[in-house]
């Protein structure tokens, strides 16, 4: 199947073993993917990090809406069981797509954090050193988080997401990269979701971050071997 504009949220892959079909987002799904991210971003030992003693969920919830704030732009992906429900999410940031807008709400929490907590304010400089000397590969589509529920987690709804990703990414043209500095992770993008690893530097938290991608070129036939596979991830 072809993808659509990212504007209708029609379907971009059929289901398949995992019981899901993925489509593109809608701006007006940002409040369910925030849902679903602040519990993958409460898992991250970066965001404990980040925040320190400040960990609250109210820090985890403007986390993950600053994660999600491309969704309001369309292009995301997310992966629906039969009852309509949001299981599964790529955060995609698309080529030339302007930087998600920072509500008032988002600014002023994090103003009131950072002159708080000094160390936090340290640490948020740091991470914006980090991404200067990283930036993403301009060309590329990147996967700024994939997300599936927990408890649906090892179904296979990853792989379909990411056959989802890759057929986007063929039809516009773009090759697709993310990035994870969680080890477990890296091992199953690159077994289970077929990337190949384009670099690795140091983050700001100390922690290795693995990035990976897959050139267009390479993507039929990752595809293919995707659909032919029963394990799942």
């Amino acid at each position: 199947m072809t993808a659509d504009d990212g504007q209708d949220g029609s379907a971009i892959a059929g289901s398949d073993g995992a019981g899901v079909r993925c489509r593109l987002l809608v701006p007006d799904e940002f409040a369910e993917a925030v849902e679903l991210v602040t519990v993958a971003v409460a898992e991250l030992s970066f965001y404990r990090w980040l925040f320190g003693d400040a960990m609250s969920d109210e820090a985890l919830r403007w986390a993950a809406e600053r994660k999600c704030g491309c969704v309001r732009q369309g292009g995301s992906i997310g992966a629906f069981d039969t009852d309509g429900r949001l299981v599964g999410l790529l955060v995609l940031n698309h080529p030339g797509q302007p930087a998600p807008t920072t509500t008032d709400d988002q600014l002023s929490f994090l103003t009131e954090l950072v002159k708080a907590n000094l160390d936090i304010a340290r640490r948020f400089q740091m991470l914006r050193k980090t991404a200067e000397q990283h930036p993403v590969r301009p060309d590329a589509i990147d996967v700024a988080h994939a997300v599936v529920e927990p408890r649906l987690r090892n179904s296979g709804i990853l792989r379909t997401l990411a056959i989802a990703a890759y057929e986007v990414a063929m039809e516009r043209g773009h090759p697709l990269t993310l990035r994870t500095n969680v080890p477990e992770l890296a091992v199953a993008y690159r077994e289970k979701l077929l990337c190949v690893d384009t670099g690795s530097y140091v983050d700001a938290s100390g922690a290795t971050t693995w990035v990976l991608g897959q050139e267009v070129a390479d993507m039929p036939a990752a595809i293919a071997r995707l659909r032919a596979r029963t394990s799942t991830v």
